[in-house]
């Protein structure tokens, strides 16, 4: 029980200490935020520590090789110490992944947890809300509330993986009422939450995990339903339509007035410069990247890349991709051998939604409060998974053959 609650207490100051993110600790360099997502993460390795997980071989070779070049990448990076906080954004999410299988968390208790640690940030959210912070706070023309965090892409896409949480856990819960309805108190906030932030990405991830949850859950009519409400939303409100007009122009064919490379706040051209300059850099760098941190490197201009699949590679090359799509093929297995069960839908549709977040934005890798929400809630599903293997794999012990005994003694 002990590695459990370590678990539980590790996802909960990780969640809180997003809002710690600006408080410096004197003139380290290091913030309170680090910290408490340091000790965070001694929970995980102790909770590790004291009921190890069970790894399949090729989950264990695929870690091995991405943790080995984390090292290597640390210490080719010029900064050293930005390329440790990049070594810990990316390998901390499969620590508590595993250490939640070591405790064997059920998925309604890692649901519950996270439930109970977003509380926090979406009252200080709305409380922001209430003092008129978004006001202030106006890009590209619109309103952005940021709540507690320093960047409201921050608030938007945790708002957009605890609204479909929040749903799930409330539908689980009809027989009860105030559980239902704080679940569905706390579902409304992050709704309320995304909403403010005007993030695309937050809305994109939240449509993919409500229509593959409703699938996966064979509710065929609520998913077509709600798929055609979008596209008639998009459609008709003026106010949506310019929001999600590169969607459109996508989906239309038609290009932009300043060509295909401003589309998504000019992600096509960005994603041109970095391969070419990537492509430029040689074979090695290819295969093994440029080092932790150095994904800022190959823009003109020093941005990120916004597309979490690119900016691995060019920090940890294709070798580091390919073991991290590994562990991701190896999850979505462990996720699709239980798709019967009742979380399935929750599961599966919030990992489907990542899947396509990663392809067009920079969501886990630079925010990983998200990615440990979601990897703890595959490790509660690869946790029954690979009890069920060894059950299955274990030899069962053969009982007597009683006839045959007396026979033999006669």
């Amino acid at each position: 029980m002990l590695p459990q609650r370590a678990v539980q207490l590790a996802i909960i100051m990780r969640v809180c200490s997003d809002l710690l993110a600006g408080e410096v600790i004197g003139s380290t360099g290091w913030t309170w935020a680090h910290a408490l997502s340091a000790l965070a993460c001694g929970l995980a390795v102790w909770s590790l520590q004291t009921k190890p997980p069970t790894f399949q071989p090729v989950e264990r070779a695929a870690f091995g090789f991405l943790t080995i070049l984390c090292v290597v990448g640390v210490l080719r990076a010029e900064d050293i110490s930005g390329a440790l906080r990049g070594a810990a954004q990316m390998l901390s999410p499969l620590l508590i992944l595993f250490a939640v299988r070591g405790a064997a968390m059920r998925p309604r208790v890692w649901v519950d947890t996270v439930l109970l640690a977003s509380v926090l940030p979406l009252g200080v959210a709305m409380w922001h809300a209430a003092q008129g912070q978004h006001l202030d706070q106006l890009v590209h023309g619109y309103p952005r509330l940021r709540g507690g965090y320093l960047n409201y892409h921050n608030l938007g896409l945790t708002c957009a993986l605890i609204a479909p949480i929040a749903a799930w856990r409330a539908s689980t819960l009809r027989d009860r009422l105030l559980p239902a309805l704080l679940c569905t108190m706390i579902g409304s906030a992050a709704l309320y939450g995304l909403g403010m932030t005007w993030v695309r990405t937050g809305w994109v991830f939240l449509f993919v995990a409500v229509v593959v949850g409703l699938l996966t859950a064979r509710e065929w009519r609520t998913a077509l339903a709600i798929a055609a409400f979008t596209v008639l939303g998009l459609a008709l409100n003026p106010v949506l339509a310019e929001r999600f007009e590169d969607l459109l122009l996508l989906v239309s064919g038609q290009a932009p007035d300043r060509g295909w490379g401003a589309i998504g706040s000019s992600r096509f051209a960005i994603w041109r410069e970095v391969l070419d300059n990537f492509y430029a850099a040689g074979p090695f760098a290819w295969f093994v990247g440029e080092g932790l941190g150095q994904h800022t490197a190959f823009h003109s201009k020093g941005l990120d890349p916004h597309l979490d699949y690119l900016a691995l590679t060019l920090q940890l090359g294709a070798i580091g991709l390919l073991s991290y799509l590994t562990l991701l093929v190896v999850f979505a297995r462990a996720i699709l051998t239980r798709r019967s069960t009742d979380v399935a839908p929750l599961v599966l549709g919030v990992f489907a939604a990542a899947l396509v977040v990663n392809g067009i934005s920079n969501a886990f890798l630079a925010r990983p409060t998200i990615a440990w929400i979601l990897f703890g809630l595959i490790g509660t599903v690869s946790t029954a998974t690979a009890r069920t293997r060894e059950c299955t794999t274990d030899p069962q012990p053969q009982e007597p053959n009683l006839r045959r005994d007396h026979v033999e003694h006669a």
